[in-house]
């Protein structure tokens, strides 16, 4: 099998993230920045298209939901690449790809949309599910459910309708001090009891690097799923120190 063409759809629609500005606040005995919406803004989603000779089409769009589009040089460069190469071969292309970046002065996996359509085109190839073809190790896994979290009592209401529809795990997005959350942390696993599984997500809590330590001391008293975003998701030393002390 050989790829033959790379394309891109076009999609102009609106923004899947709102504009806005900062404004510092008080945070406990410091300030934060905290946003404030400014509307949505237009915005233009990219769909990548990996055709082959054998009309297994693999499509994925590129980036998420706040990273949308590639540059016109990095499509070009991938077709220069990737057109007449093997699209089951992925680590091959993978390697050559990363290798690439430097040259091309991109960001590192700026080729993840293409890589995720090699493995849609592999599951095609082989009439499985990309789940499978990656490895299948459990028929069944947990989803969890995202509770309101602007006050103590909205998040029990949230809680308890989530039990009621059977989830048995919970994620909170306290964006209170650190002490103020460890309270509604407390109340939340005394509500829901010892078998529902909780999970803390702090993106909405600029933690210092101590104050997330002792949070997440609370949090392993507690038996916390997950301590997720506890300081900034670019501070990897930062999260490196953190995980070898909790």
């Amino acid at each position: 099998m050989k790829v033959t063409a790379i394309n891109i759809s076009v999609f102009d629609l609106p923004s899947n993230t709102a504009l806005f500005d900062l404004e510092e606040v008080p945070y406990g005995r410091r300030t934060r920045w905290q946003s404030r919406g400014q509307g949505r803004a237009g915005s233009e989603i990219h769909v990548l298209h990996v055709l082959t000779d054998e009309g297994i089409e693999g499509i994925c769009t590129v980036g998420d939901a706040r990273y949308q589009t590639m540059r016109r040089e990095e499509l070009e460069q991938l077709r220069i690449m990737a057109v007449g190469q093997d699209p089951l071969d992925r680590e091959r292309l993978d390697d050559k790809l990363r290798f690439a970046a430097r040259s091309m002065f991109s960001r590192p996996g700026w080729h993840g949309a293409f890589d995720n359509c090699l493995w849609d085109i592999a599951g095609q190839a082989a009439n499985l599910p990309v789940y499978a073809v990656i490895g299948r190790a459990r028929p069944r896994c947990k989803v969890y459910y995202n509770f309101p979290s602007g006050s103590l009592e909205s998040a029990i209401e949230g809680a308890d309708r989530a039990l009621e529809m059977g989830f048995t795990v919970l994620k909170d997005h306290w964006s209170d001090t650190p002490e103020t959350n460890i309270t509604w942390s407390r109340a939340m696993r005394e509500h829901v009891g010892p078998d529902i599984e909780l999970l803390h997500d702090a993106a909405s809590s600029p933690y210092t690097y101590d104050e997330a330590l002792h949070v997440g001391r609370v949090l392993e008293e507690l038996d916390y799923g997950w301590f997720e975003e506890a300081i900034s998701d670019r501070d990897l030393q930062g999260l490196q120190r953190l995980c070898a002390e909790l």
